[in-house]
């Protein structure tokens, strides 16, 4: 089972991909998000021109969301 990373809120490249509060962040692209700095970690460590494929759970149903910054 994944931990994940719970939305607390969203806006900007986030809610424009239709992440809410609530959700969950299960992995971006092929790695798996555990922490908020790993998280942090990947997004400076990407060609921020590269959309993101973002896993994400909401109200118990995985879900894919495509991220444009």
């Amino acid at each position: 089972m994944r931990q994940g990373l719970r939305v607390t809120a969203a806006s900007g490249a986030a809610a424009r991909a239709g992440l809410r509060e609530g959700d969950v962040l299960l992995a971006l692209g092929d790695t798996d998000l555990g922490s908020l700095r790993q998280l942090e970690l990947l997004l400076v460590h990407t060609d921020r021109r590269a959309p993101l494929n973002l896993l994400y759970q909401r109200e118990g149903e995985a879900q894919y969301a495509v991220i444009r910054r």
